[in-house]
């Protein structure tokens, strides 16, 4: 089904990958390769690369795409009192 939609978004990636995750997430980017996708994430491309397994992934996840880096505060937090 992942392989077939038409627009993939994967929200917050790389917060915490287990073993099984990676294995599931690098299955997906091989399904998804020439397919439309949105990766967000809050970690820094050191990060994402931490591992060698890690490091496929992640060059997987960056074949044929444009980056575009965000900054600001996190909407979730602007009401929060000090």
């Amino acid at each position: 089904m992942i392989k077939d939609v038409d627009f993939l978004v994967l929200d917050d990636y790389g917060m915490s990958l287990t073993n099984y995750g990676k294995s599931k997430i690098f299955d997906v980017l091989n399904l998804r390769t020439g397919q439309n996708n949105i990766f967000t994430t809050n970690n820094t491309e050191k990060e994402l690369m931490g591992d060698k397994d890690l490091s496929k992934i992640f060059s997987r996840m960056m074949k044929n795409t444009t980056t575009i880096k965000m900054s600001g505060e996190d909407y979730r937090l602007k009401s929060r009192k000090n």
